[in-house]
């Protein structure tokens, strides 16, 4: 059965490892082949990123509004609304976890990632 909902109207949930607050889409739509989340940072949030990647799991990322800094396999980038990209397995990135909000904006950007279930390996602190 579709199910709709509306974004503004969607509970938010604390994120332990990006010091920020996500949309839990996978949980309120009800997927089951791959995890969607909307990760929102708000102005002013100074953290460390962790350099990560995941063995078998693909992430699609889509900036939907802010700006922030971003890492993957070695290339800095800043995210713009608009923008949509790819870190395929294997791929080290660290913008989805703990991306710093740039312009003193609220920054959102959805993550789809397939498979669930695989493991996150911290390369280092970024």
């Amino acid at each position: 059965m579709t199910k709709i909902i509306k974004l503004d109207e969607a509970p938010t949930k604390p994120s332990r490892d990006m010091n920020g607050n996500m949309i839990l889409l996978s949980k309120e739509i009800g997927t089951k082949g791959c995890n969607a989340v909307i990760i929102i940072k708000e102005p002013g949030v100074s953290d460390k990123p962790l350099l990560h990647y995941h063995h078998k799991r693909e992430e699609l990322f889509i900036v939907l509004e802010g700006r922030a800094k971003g890492v993957v396999n070695e290339k800095e980038m800043i995210l713009e609304p608009g923008m949509a990209f790819l870190a395929p397995a294997g791929d080290k990135h660290y913008f989805h976890l703990r991306a710093r909000p740039l312009d003193n904006k609220v920054f959102k950007m959805i993550e789809v990632g397939s498979p669930i279930e695989d493991e996150t390996i911290v390369v280092e602190e970024a």
